[in-house]
C-alpha cells in the first residue's frame, strides 16, 4: 500500500488550472501499467479521458498511448476487472507536447471477501515503528537485496560491520531481536549465522517475495513478547490469481528463480523461489591469505487459497542449507587455522484467518522451525573449539482482533510451544585464538539436551479518549517450564495529535526474553537463570512539511536487568555476545546479575517519492554501557555514539534508476594489547584493566546502484551495477597479535557487481 500512495501523491499534485491559454496545443499522454505487489504488466487495462471522446487498451507490455488530447488539464481514469480504478490529473507544461504517466493498480477480490484488509491495527499506539516495502528494499544500494542489510538504514539501527547483517537495534545485542514471517516466528534469516544470534553472513529470504515489512525498534505492543530490543514483522505477497508468471536473476550471490500463478479457477495463489550459489572461491586478495569455500542453497514458498467468503487458508515453507569452509593458505599446514560452518533451517507454517462479521478477524497458527548449527575450529592442527546444536520448536497459538465498541479494539491471545535442543560442546581450555578478548575458560566437552514447554498469553485494548488523544494498553505472559518462572510484562502507549500531521507519543513497557538453550543446558547450575529483562521508555515526535516530507524525532531510554554474566571471568557480560562471527560462549556456568543501560535520541527527515525521486536523513546518538560481576560500568561492544545514514533514489526515467546510500558509524569501543606481556609471551593477551576504554576510528563509506530496465512483448530484462564503499575507504574490522606484532584487519574495499533479472 505504501508504494500506492506514494504513485498517487505524486500523480495527484495540483496543476495549474483555469482554462486552457490560447497557446496551448493538443499533446499525447503514454507509459505503462503494472500489478502494485507482482511489479507485472497488465493488459487490457481501458484508459479513457474523462469528459472527452479519448480511450484505449494497454498491449501486451502494459503499454498505452493515447494521442491528440485536449489542451488544459485532463484526467486519466484506468479501469481493470479485478483492480481498484485510478484517476490521474495531466497537464503538459510549456511547450511539452508529450508526456508520460506510469500507473500500479492493486488487486482487488471482491468475490471472495477473506482476502480483504479490512483490519489494520488502526487504533494501537505503538511508537518506534518504520515501514518498508519490497521495491524499497530491492533498490536499497549496498543491501544484497538482503532484508536485514536495508533495516540497517532505519534509525537507531547499528551492525557489526561488513561481513555481517546482524542487527544491533538501540545498543541491544544480535540476539535480541525477533522476525516474525506471516505470523509464523522464525529464529533468523541468514546463511551462515552466529551461534546466539539472529544475524549471519548475508539474507536467505527472497526479497521479490516481499510485500512489506513493519519494523519497531522500541515500545512494541503486547502482541510482540520473548525478545528485548526490535520486532522484525514480514508478510510475503500472494501469487498472481490470473496467469503464470515467472523471475530468474542472476548475481553475485548465485542464480536464483521464481514462479507464480492462480491455485484452483483463482480461488488461490501459489508462489515459490529457489536460489543456489556458484561460488568456487573468493579471490584471495579479498580475504588477506585465507581460502574460503562458501556453498549454499535456499528456497521459500507460499500457498493461499480462499475456503469461503470468510475464511482462507496459508501455507509458508521456508529452508536453506550452508556450508564453508575457511582455510589460513599462506601458512605451513601443521600451523594453520581452519574453520568449518555447517548449517541448516527448515520451517513450515499454516495460518487459518478467518472474518467475525464486521467486527473482527482470528488466526489459528500451527509452525514448527528446525535449526542445525555446527562450527569447528582446529588450530595448529588439532581440534581448539566445536559447538554443534540442533533446536526445533512446535508452536499453536491462536490471535483475535475485535472491535468489542465502534472505537474500542481489543486484541488477545495465547500461544504454547514446545521446546527442543540438543548441544555439543568441545574446548580445549585456556586461551586460543578463539574469544576476541582473551578471556580464559576451563576445559570443556559436554552434552546436554533439553525438552521443554513454553507457554504465552496477551491481552490489549485501544481506544480513542478523546478526539485528539488515543491510548493503548496491555499485558503480556510467558512462563518457560525449564527454569520454572512466569514473566509479566505491562504495557501502554499515548499519542496526541497537535493538529493534522503532527502528533506526539509517549511508550512504556516492560520485554522479558528467556535465555538461550545453549547456556541452559552448558553447566548443571544455569538452570537457575532468570528472564532477561529491558524496561522501555519512549517519547516521540512527528510533523509533517508539506504532503511529502516527515519529521520524526524520538527520545529513549533501556534498562537492562537478569542479564547472564560468566562466572570464570568477572568482567564479562553475555550482552556484549553475538556479533562476532567467532563463538563468544563456552560452557561456562552463568548467573544473572548483569545490568545495563541504553539511552539516547534520533532524528529523521524523509521525503516521499515525488518529482521523481525520494530521500531520508537520519542520525541517532547513544550511550551503551553494561556491568558484570565485578561491577564497573563499561562502554558495551556495540557502544557506537554516533550513527548517519543518507539515501538518496531517483527515478530518472520509466526505465533509468539510481540510489546512492552513506553510513557513517562512530568508532567501535574495544580493549588495547598488553604489550609488554604479550611480547614476551609471543601471543595475545588483553590488558583487562582497559576494557572497551579505546575506540576504532569511525567507520563510513558510500554505496552506488544504477537500474536499467528493457521492456520486450512478451517479457522484461532488469540490468543494475551496485557499488559498495565507492571510494575503497579502509575501515578497521579489529586488531589481532600476529608473528610478534600487533596487526590491523580491515573490512571490505570497493567491491562493484552487476545483477540481472528476467521476468516473464
Amino acid at each position: 500500500m505504501t508504494l500506492l500512495l506514494l504513485i498517487a501523491a505524486y500523480f495527484s499534485m495540483p496543476g495549474t488550472g483555469g482554462a486552457a491559454s490560447e497557446h496551448e496545443q493538443a499533446f499525447v499522454v503514454s507509459g505503462a501499467v503494472t500489478d502494485k505487489s507482482t511489479r507485472a504488466p497488465l493488459v487490457k487495462v481501458r484508459v479513457s479521458v474523462q469528459d472527452a471522446d479519448h480511450s484505449t487498451e494497454t498491449d501486451g507490455l502494459g503499454k498505452y498511448r493515447l494521442n491528440d488530447l485536449p489542451p488544459g488539464e485532463q484526467y486519466l481514469l484506468f479501469e481493470k476487472d479485478g483492480y481498484v480504478p485510478c484517476l490521474v490529473k495531466v497537464r503538459a507544461a510549456g511547450d511539452k507536447k508529450e508526456i508520460t504517466v506510469d500507473i500500479s493498480l492493486e488487486a482487488i477480490h471482491q468475490e471472495i471477501t477473506v482476502t480483504a484488509e479490512a483490519f489494520l491495527r488502526t487504533e494501537t499506539v505503538a511508537s518506534s515503528r518504520r515501514s518498508l516495502d519490497g521495491a524499497e528494499i530491492r533498490n536499497i544500494p549496498g543491501t544484497f537485496e538482503d532484508v536485514s542489510r536495508a533495516l540497517q538504514v532505519i534509525p537507531g539501527v547499528a551492525t557489526s560491520g561488513d561481513f555481517k547483517n546482524d542487527l544491533i537495534v538501540r545498543g541491544g545485542s544480535p540476539a535480541e531481536n525477533l522476525f516474525v514471517i506471516d505470523r509464523v516466528q522464525v529464529p533468523g534469516l541468514s546463511h551462515f549465522g552466529s551461534q546466539n544470534s539472529s544475524g549471519g553472513s548475508f539474507g536467505l529470504l527472497d526479497a521479490g517475495l516481499v510485500e512489506d515489512i513493519d519494523f519497531y525498534s522500541g515500545g512494541f505492543p503486547a502482541y510482540y513478547g520473548d525478545k528485548l530490543s526490535s520486532i522484525t514483522q514480514i508478510v510475503l505477497r500472494e501469487g498472481s490469481r490470473s496467469r503464470i508468471m515467472g523471475r530468474l536473476s542472476l548475481s553475485l550471490f548465485g542464480v536464483n528463480g521464481s514462479l507464480e500463478g492462480p491455485l484452483f479457477s483463482a480461488r488461490g495463489s501459489w508462489i515459490f523461489s529457489i536460489r543456489k550459489d556458484f561460488f568456487s572461491s573468493i579471490p584471495p586478495s579479498l580475504t588477506e591469505g585465507l581460502r574460503v569455500v562458501p556453498d549454499f542453497t535456499d528456497g521459500q514458498a507460499k500457498l493461499v487459497y480462499d475456503l469461503s467468503r470468510t475464511w482462507q487458508l496459508a501455507v509458508l515453507g521456508l529452508a536453506a542449507k550452508d556450508r564453508l569452509d575457511i582455510e589460513e593458505s599462506d601458512r605451513p599446514e601443521t600451523d594453520r587455522m581452519k574453520i568449518d560452518i555447517n548449517d541448516h533451517l527448515s520451517i513450515s507454517g499454516l495460518t487459518l484467518k478467518g472474518l467475525l462479521g464486521e467486527k473482527g478477524v482470528a488466526y489459528f497458527t500451527l509452525a514448527k522451525t528446525d535449526s542445525h548449527y555446527s562450527y569447528t575450529l582446529n588450530d595448529h592442527g588439532r581440534q581448539s573449539y566445536q559447538i554443534s546444536s540442533d533446536e526445533g520448536e512446535t508452536t499453536a497459538k491462536a490471535d483475535l482482533e475485535y472491535f468489542l465498541l465502534p472505537k474500542l479494539q481489543l486484541m488477545s491471545g495465547v500461544s504454547f510451544k514446545n521446546v527442543r535442543a540438543g548441544h555439543h560442546i568441545y574446548y580445549r581450555g585456556g586461551y586460543i585464538h578463539v574469544d576476541r578478548m582473551g578471556f580464559r575458560f576451563t576445559k570443556t566437552n559436554a552434552d546436554a539436551s533439553l525438552d521443554t514447554d513454553k507457554l504465552g498469553f496477551y491481552l490489549q485494548l485501544s481506544y480513542p479518549l478523546t478526539r485528539r488523544l488515543k491510548a493503548t494498553a496491555g499485558v503480556r505472559g510467558d512462563d518457560l517450564r525449564f527454569i520454572d518462572e512466569f514473566a509479566f510484562s505491562p504495557r501502554i502507549g499515548l499519542s496526541y495529535a497537535l493538529r493534522p500531521g503532527t502528533a506526539i507519543h509517549l511508550s512504556y513497557g516492560l520485554y522479558t526474553q528467556s535465555p538461550e538453550t545453549l547456556w541452559l543446558v552448558s553447566h548443571p547450575d544455569n538452570k537457575s537463570l532468570r528472564f532477561l529483562e529491558s524496561e522501555h521508555l519512549v517519547f516521540g515526535f512527528e510533523h509533517g512539511l508539506g504532503k511529502d516530507i516527515k519529521v520524526r524525532a524520538e527520545v529513549y531510554n533501556k534498562a537492562y536487568r537478569h542479564y547472564p554474566v560468566d562466572s570464570q571471568n568477572p568482567y564479562l557480560t553475555l550482552a556484549n555476545s553475538g556479533g562476532s562471527i567467532i563463538p563468544s560462549f563456552f560452557g561456562s556456568k552463568l548467573l544473572s546479575v548483569g545490568t545495563g543501560y541504553a539511552r539516547g535520541f534520533e532524528i529523521s527527515v524523509q521525503k516521499s517519492l515525488t518529482e521523481k525521486f525520494s530521500w531520508v536523513f537520519d542520525y541517532s546518538y547513544s550511550i551503551v554501557k553494561y556491568k558484570a560481576m565485578d561491577g564497573v560500568l563499561r562502554p558495551g561492544d556495540f557502544d557506537y555514539r554516533h550513527i548517519l545514514n543518507a539515501v538518496v533514489m531517483v527515478k530518472a526515467s520509466p526505465t533509468w534508476e539510481l540510489s546512492l546510500k552513506w553510513r557513517y558509524t562512530g568508532g567501535q569501543p574495544y580493549t588495547p594489547f598488553d604489550l609488554q606481556l604479550s611480547e614476551a609471551k609471543d601471543t595475545a593477551f588483553f590488558d583487562l584493566t582497559r576494557i572497551n576504554t579505546l575506540r576504532y576510528p569511525a567507520y563510513h563509506r558510500l554505496d552506488v546502484r544504477v537500474e536499467k530496465r528493457f521492456v520486450f512483448r512478451r517479457w522484461n530484462l532488469d540490468l543494475y551495477l551496485d557499488v559498495q564503499n565507492l571510494y575503497n575507504r579502509k575501515n578497521v574490522y579489529f586488531k589481532l597479535w600476529e608473528d610478534g606484532q600487533q596487526k590491523t584487519i580491515y573490512f571490505l574495499p570497493i567491491i562493484p557487481f552487476i545483477g540481472i533479472q528476467a521476468g516473464f
